[in-house]
């Protein structure tokens, strides 16, 4: 199997930045894996928080425990960071796209000179 396409794989399959890093391309790859995780963690945060405390209402009886009050309640609370945690998508998204297109582009440059002794 080529590089290129086993660099495109781990980028598109495990996590962006990772083909970059097969490849020995240190530096785009760290910062594509350093983004993108933090884009996670910011999104795993607001999830967290939403659920906390959509259950701590739950809970203290500030609010009922059927679903529509539930859906209510998460719908309340994540209007209110929507517009970050749409930018942190985004920002993942460009990250996996950036680090398979990348990483394919420059695993083809390295499997040109493999090539070229066949």
């Amino acid at each position: 199997v080529k590089k290129s396409t086993k660099a495109a794989l781990f980028s598109a399959l495990v996590f962006p930045g990772v083909g970059h890093l097969y490849l020995r391309r240190w530096l785009v790859g760290i910062l594509l894996f350093g983004v993108a995780a933090f884009a996670t963690y910011y999104i795993g945060t607001v999830v967290m928080d939403t659920a906390y405390s959509v259950v701590e209402k739950v809970q203290s009886g500030a609010a009922g425990s059927d679903t529509e009050t539930i859906i209510r309640l998460v719908a309340e609370q994540t209007s209110a960071t929507e517009q970050a945690t749409n930018l942190a998508k985004y920002v993942w998204l460009a990250c996996w796209v950036v680090g398979i297109v990348g990483s394919w582009w420059q695993g083809r440059v390295q499997d040109k000179p493999d090539e070229a002794l066949v």
